[in-house]
């Protein structure tokens, strides 16, 4: 029962414990989120820092101006408290060194305590520090002590931030027209446009009077765009004076303005010369020319002009806007440039490339290529047509119904072997037996009727009721013939190619439908597919090889035999069929097997076998495109 209450009378001091804690983490949050300044945010973030972290002994959180200094102490906890030796030196060998720093206090120093500390730094630099004096029984412990610290000085960066609304916006504003005129280029039709687009925008951004844009060529640069203006006339005096000025910041590489500015002694290094003769051209009286980029490399220039002078700052966003858009500007005039330009220009390079003093690798390359082709063009070959073949029977029989009627039985299907008189099918013989019965029966009557008019010795009788004999014997016969022939048999040995009447039982056929066809075993033909273009080197008695799908391990000799004059299409290609015979026996072969047959034509230059093909077409086809 003791147990129980002491339990009990626990979870109630927990519990109190706990609302204290959310009450006063309520507090101090409310605190930290309407602090007004900097020093504000550091006095309550370290304050529930410490509380909230159990084992810190003391810390301090040191401000100053970002870079500059002096930083004092600004906060620390607890309040008041006296600020130990080692601390302190953590807190500067962080800002020093602008590092983070964990370190344990040396043996023999009383209770084991450790140091770690946080540099403040914002835009690169160093505006304070945060240092707490903890325990720590182990190094692990001391620097995941470290860690939840970085983590928390999130809070003094946002305000750190907060105090610098100027630089934000003015940051914010740059970036904003940067990529307002990125976006203009990228979605310009054409280079023509993207440059035109860029120069007006440039203009009303600047509160510029007139705006020009300049690329350089092979030769000079020349102006490409002017703001206001759909055409661009280089005779101009303007024209020629604005180039000259644009020349004049491309060859020193860096921007040029009028006037210069008292403060930066390196302005009066520079050389201004066609800037002061275009400026006492046009009533202007302040310039300013921006080199833009493309790949390290300069590819043109921006030049504006108006009344009021150009700041630093207008200065570095122009050179923001031309290192941003001089890429797509680039390779938009690429991309307008006509094939033989494209072609050009990669020839050109090809062949620097090439004759240069680097890239070995696509020297040796070369080099390789040219060997190879050369080898080609000295080394003969066998040129061979190939074509696909195939096996077909030497002769194929056709067997077909021998007079209307309906399938009665099916032994053969395509693909079996036959012996000669084997039964292949049977047509339906009933009403031919039928009327057979029916002709015997009559010529017994007849019979009988011709011996009782030779008893009754009547001669004109005899001789009618024996005509009548005659002409059932010959019904009989050719009844018994179609009763014969109602079974199909094969007409000699050899293989069924085409036939199947299995799933015909009971179906009608006519005299003369095919039923089946028939090839000779061991007597085959080649049939070739031979394209048009490879025909005209084909003759009667040349040799070459077949490969069979089904027996590829056989390499058939054949020779051609024949060459037919009418050409077929075949997968819209013309062929020609060219028959030639095996020149010697294989076991297992069947006619209808497919492969490919190469007839071998003579001697020529590998260069030519391998091109021969293409350097026709081409002829063709510029035989009919040129006039």
């Amino acid at each position: 029962m003791a147990t129980n209450n002491q339990s009990a009378s626990t979870q109630r001091t927990d519990a109190a414990v706990r609302s204290v804690a959310a009450y006063h983490d309520s507090v101090c949050w409310k605190q930290l989120l309407s602090a007004e300044s900097l020093n504000d945010t550091a006095v309550v973030w370290l304050g529930m820092h410490c509380s909230r972290a159990a084992g810190i002994h003391s810390g301090v959180v040191v401000l100053g101006p970002p870079g500059e200094g002096p930083f004092a102490p600004v906060s620390t906890w607890p309040a008041g408290a006296r600020l130990t030796t080692a601390l302190m030196q953590a807190s500067e060998l962080a800002m020093a060194e602008r590092k983070n720093v964990a370190r344990q206090s040396p043996a023999g120093e009383g209770d084991a305590a450790g140091y770690i500390a946080v540099p403040l730094e914002l835009d690169g630099l160093v505006y304070g520090v945060v240092a707490l004096e903890c325990a720590a029984s182990s190094d692990s412990e001391l620097l995941h002590r470290l860690r939840d610290l970085q983590w928390s000085v999130s809070h003094l960066h946002a305000a750190a931030l907060r105090e610098q609304p100027g630089n934000r916006s003015r940051d914010a504003r740059q970036l904003r027209v940067v990529l307002a005129n990125l976006v203009a280029c990228l979605e310009a039709g054409d280079s023509a446009t993207a440059r035109t687009v860029l120069v007006n925008r440039l203009v009303a951004q600047f509160g510029a009077a007139r705006g020009m844009l300049g690329e350089t060529t092979e030769s000079a640069l020349r102006v490409v765009a002017i703001s206001g203006a759909a055409q661009v006339n280089l005779k101009a005096n303007l024209v020629q004076a604005v180039a000259a000025a644009m020349q004049e910041a491309v060859d020193q590489n860096r921007p040029l303005r009028l006037p210069l500015d008292e403060g930066d002694e390196g302005e009066d290094m520079l050389i201004h010369r066609a800037h002061d003769e275009l400026a006492q051209a046009e009533s202007y009286r302040s310039i300013c020319t921006v080199p833009i980029y493309n790949e390290a490399q300069v590819t043109g220039a921006i030049l504006l002009e108006r009344e009021k002078s150009f700041t630093d700052e207008e200065v570095l966003l122009l050179e923001q806007v031309g290192a941003a858009c001089g890429p797509i500007l680039h390779l938009k005039r690429l991309n307008d440039r006509s094939l033989l330009a494209v072609s050009r220009d990669r020839g050109l390079a090809f062949l620097r490339a090439l004759l240069g003093p680097r890239h070995a690798v696509l020297k040796a390359v070369t080099l390789v290529f040219v060997l190879l082709v050369a080898a080609l063009a000295l080394i003969d070959g066998t040129h061979r047509v190939g074509a696909p073949a195939v096996l077909e029977g030497a002769v194929e029989r056709v067997v077909t119904a021998p007079y209307d009627g309906y399938v009665s039985r099916a032994l053969t299907r395509a693909g079996d072997v036959l012996a000669e008189g084997d039964e292949m099918a049977r047509l339906e013989d009933r009403d031919l037996r039928l009327d057979l019965a029916r002709l015997l029966s009559q010529r017994e009557q007849l019979e009988r009727q011709y011996l009782e008019a030779i008893a009754e010795r009547e001669r004109a009788g005899t001789q009618i009721f024996k005509a009548q004999i005659a002409q059932t014997d010959a019904q009989i016969e050719m009844l018994n013939e179609r009763v014969s022939r109602s079974v199909i048999r094969a007409p000699f040995d050899g293989t069924a190619i085409f036939g199947d009447l299995s799933r015909s039982i009971g179906e009608p056929v006519e005299r003369g439908e095919i039923l089946f066809k028939v090839a000779p075993l061991g007597d085959y033909r080649v049939a070739l597919s031979v394209d048009e273009r490879d025909v005209t080197f084909l003759q009667e008695g040349q040799r070459g090889q077949l490969v069979l799908a089904p027996r590829p391990e056989l390499d058939l000799d054949i020779e051609v035999d024949r060459i037919t004059p009418v050409a077929a299409a075949e997968d819209g290609v013309n062929v020609f069929r060219v028959e030639a015979k095996l020149l010697q026996p294989a076991p297992d072969l069947r006619p209808g097997m497919t492969g490919t047959g190469k007839i071998e034509i003579g001697e020529r230059r590998l260069l030519w076998i391998w091109t021969h093909r293409f350097t026709g077409w081409l002829r063709v086809a510029l035989w009919r495109w040129l006039p």
